[in-house]
């Protein structure tokens, strides 16, 4: 996330939160970020999002450059959950 830009941090953001920005006073987040590792997960897949836990799951990558390659894609590409299923 250190080599993210500002955008890419936003895009991360709306990915694991659905929401673009954090509030002004963080006291009033419920919810903490959570990320986990999963063994269990397909190693070539793209990271899971529970935006309703503000959690990211991540397969078990065999490097730091895939990781980031498969996560820039799912932020890029899977940003939007308001058109889930929509026509």
């Amino acid at each position: 996330m250190t080599n993210f830009d500002d955008d890419q941090r936003q895009l991360y953001l709306k990915f694991v939160w659905g929401r673009s920005r954090l509030p002004i006073d963080l006291k009033l987040m419920h919810q903490r970020h959570t990320l986990s590792l999963s063994k269990y997960m397909d190693k070539t897949g793209f990271p899971q999002a529970h935006t309703c836990f503000f959690s990211l799951d991540l397969p078990d990558y065999p490097n730091e450059k895939v990781m980031r390659e498969k996560l820039l894609v799912a932020i890029t590409m899977c940003g939007e959950i308001d058109t889930d299923g929509a026509p």
